[in-house]
């Protein structure tokens, strides 16, 4: 046993060095953090600071591999209303908050998280109506927000589908040399902008772009998850009480949502809650294992999981890592010559989430990142029996 261990150790090492050690590693993350920081600051100034953009996934993290997508989180700090046919376009601002406190005297627009008959983790937008707002006719000029809701028997919601709707009509009025099209819940751009040289274009390059807004406060699931990682600081070894204060500075979002979920009526008006930038801050934290170990697994999805089932993601696969980081030692991430070890407990996590049906989001405790997937018992005791067998 000891010998086997001993193998084991020693191939950990060789696979960290040779594979992943110069591309892969906390220190290259944190140059990489650096980097992305200064790029959110400049895309900022793009749109005169009304929209903010994030470069976030893999290549936001750092952890991109062969295939990535460019991600990334356009935060609309305003929206834009044309006040009448023919003028030019507002900008009016926006307020996402959970309550109605907030509703009066506010010189914007204010929606509520609406989280009736949606599942956890998921909410509809709707417009508060102040004072002065309910005097007006939504659907006269003078409203400000009227090209972008939808009205309802139970109110007026906000429409991802106009708000990504705005943002391609925005890229097209800036000039931009990229295609603009609606993919899911993204305005994605393309871009020829990679070429030889004999000037011939060789590839194109896509920009994902997801539609949200900023929660003007703390969910209820985010402040318990920080009052978690404050509360249990002496027993753990990561996430870092310094990572987890960071954390506790950013906001949170509401992103735009383009599945067809069936037991939504209206698809249209469906948003997720995200904790994107606390995701990437929590990436950005890793040691040399933990990156080592996300990256090998996104690599093994890409190339085998994926053919097997389609219902496992990225997403699933970081939260595996988060967890098992979570009750793991300061020895087991510290040391390189762990890699293999603390792959195979993400491993046996995913399996059991799987065969459970059952995998709870890092942050958000109460969701089930599996709800609505892996419904093919066949389908699934073949993952499950291939997972097995690596």
């Amino acid at each position: 046993m000891q010998i086997q261990r001993n193998c084991e150790e020693e191939i950990s090492e060789l696979i960290s060095h040779v594979f992943f050690s110069r591309a892969y590693n906390s220190k290259s993350i944190k140059i990489h953090k650096n980097v992305v920081l200064m790029e959110d600051i400049m895309r900022k100034s793009l749109f005169d600071g009304e929209i903010s953009i994030y470069c976030v996934g893999s290549r936001g993290e750092g952890t991109d591999v062969r295939g990535s997508d460019h991600d990334e989180l356009c935060i609309w700090e305003k929206v834009i209303c044309q006040t009448a046919v023919h003028k030019p376009f507002a900008w009016e601002k926006v307020i996402i908050c959970e309550n109605t406190e907030m509703a009066q005297n506010q010189n914007c627009a204010l929606f509520v998280l609406d989280c009736k008959d949606c599942q956890q983790g998921y909410a509809k937008l709707k417009l508060v109506m102040n004072d002065a707002d309910k005097s007006k006719d939504l659907h006269t000029e003078e409203d400000r927000v009227f090209g972008m809701i939808e009205k309802t028997p139970e109110g007026n919601y906000l429409s991802n589908t106009k708000v990504i709707g705005m943002y391609s009509e925005l890229l097209t009025s800036k000039d931009f040399p990229r295609k603009v099209i609606r993919n899911g819940p993204c305005a994605t751009t393309i871009s020829q902008s990679k070429y030889d040289d004999t000037n011939k274009v060789l590839y194109y390059e896509n920009y994902d772009s997801a539609q949200g807004f900023h929660i003007c406060n703390l969910t209820r699931e985010g402040e318990h998850w920080l009052q978690i990682m404050n509360a249990s600081t002496k027993e753990r070894f990561w996430p870092s009480a310094k990572t987890i204060q960071k954390i506790s500075t950013l906001k949170c979002e509401v992103v735009a949502v383009g599945d067809h979920d069936s037991s939504f009526l209206d698809p249209c008006l469906k948003w997720r809650i995200s904790y994107t930038l606390w995701e990437r801050e929590l990436i950005w934290s890793f040691q040399d294992v933990q990156i080592y170990c996300y990256v090998f697994l996104k690599i093994f999805l890409k190339r085998k999981l994926k053919y097997k089932s389609e219902d496992i993601t990225s997403f699933h696969v970081k939260n595996v890592v988060f967890w098992e980081s979570l009750y793991s030692s300061c020895e087991i991430l510290e040391r390189k010559t762990n890699f293999l070890s603390f792959v195979k407990k993400c491993l046996i996590r995913l399996r059991e989430a799987i065969d459970k049906q059952r995998l709870q989001h890092f942050i958000d405790r109460k969701r089930n990142l599996f709800e609505s997937k892996l419904t093919d018992e066949k389908a699934k005791r073949k993952l499950i029996s291939y997972l097995d067998k690596e």
